[in-house]
């Protein structure tokens, strides 16, 4: 019978009743073990089967469309209120053809992206500063507490009366609806980071940049993770608030047209559009889970 026993190079397989060990060094190799079990050697466990991941959290979105479809084919929606699914692909085919779409949908992925990447910079700045230092915390954790239980939409007529109705209204209410949830993720991850790991900094001797650029901001990768998935949903629902402001242009503008010509088909479209950016974004965070991620794997 063979079992592991520890050697001066580590855990070695060898026969507990004196037999030789199954390789000829004593060392435990992937060729010694059962066939069955070759394929773990080195691979996280797996059911050995291969599954199309991202077609099968496609699975939801598919059923609720084909309901609606299946309601709106036995008479059980008014087509009035709520058209059918091929009315709402054809006023979206004709938003596209006339160009509409493609305008719109351009200006507000501008506003988000702006918004996005000043209110995240942000988060992650102001956490950092908190987490790490005194005066940081004392100056901004409480404002930040502030800012988290006002609503972002609120502020949106102040924002009008200080900044006008141009764009910068717009950046700004979206950049305030997403730093508060990378802020709160980052900030949290800091103060619970593992003391150890500090300390050994400190034993080493490191800068505090380079504290922060290989240690702090690496061990606060999940959690920045989490609070940019919430940010990517705050954005998209602050650009609807933001569009209300003298938008020319987006989204929530062709929504707006929608509803004051009584075109409900456009507004569900717009609708749609607005759940496959958010399938979209949380795609993009995923797709960032396995590559910054990838030694929880």
């Amino acid at each position: 019978m063979t079992g592991l026993v520890r050697g001066p190079d580590g855990p070695v397989l060898t026969d507990v009743d004196g037999g030789p060990p199954p390789s000829a060094t004593g060392q435990l190799l992937p060729t010694d073990l059962p066939r069955s079990s070759r394929w773990t050697v080195g691979k996280p466990e797996s059911d050995g089967r291969r599954r199309p991941v991202a077609l099968g959290r496609m699975l939801g979105p598919v059923m609720l469309l084909l309901l609606w479809w299946v309601l709106s084919a036995v008479g059980a929606l008014d087509p009035d209120l709520v058209p059918r699914p091929q009315d709402v692909a054809r006023a979206g085919s004709h938003l596209i053809s006339t160009g509409q779409f493609q305008a719109a949908l351009l200006a507000s992925m501008q506003r988000v992206a702006v918004g996005m990447s000043i209110g995240v910079s942000a988060g992650v700045s102001l956490a950092v500063l908190a987490g790490l230092f005194a005066i940081g915390r004392n100056l901004f954790d409480s404002n930040m507490q502030i800012i988290k239980s006002i609503p972002s939409f609120a502020i949106a007529p102040l924002l009008i009366i200080w900044m006008g109705i141009d764009e910068g209204p717009k950046f700004l209410l979206i950049a305030i609806s997403t730093s508060v949830p990378v802020y709160v993720g980052v900030f949290g991850a800091i103060r619970n980071m593992d003391v150890r790991l500090l300390d050994m900094a400190r034993t080493l001797k490191l800068r505090r940049s380079t504290l922060i650029r290989n240690v702090v901001l690496p061990g606060t990768a999940p959690e920045f993770l989490v609070g940019l998935r919430l940010s990517f949903a705050s954005a998209w629902l602050a650009l609807i608030f933001a569009e209300q402001v003298n938008a020319k242009q987006g989204l929530a503008k062709l929504m707006s047209d929608g509803r004051n010509d009584f075109q409900i088909d456009v507004m569900l479209f717009v609708v749609v559009v607005y759940a496959v950016l958010g399938l979209g974004s949380y795609g993009l965070v995923r797709m960032l889970e396995r590559r910054l991620l990838v030694w929880k794997q």
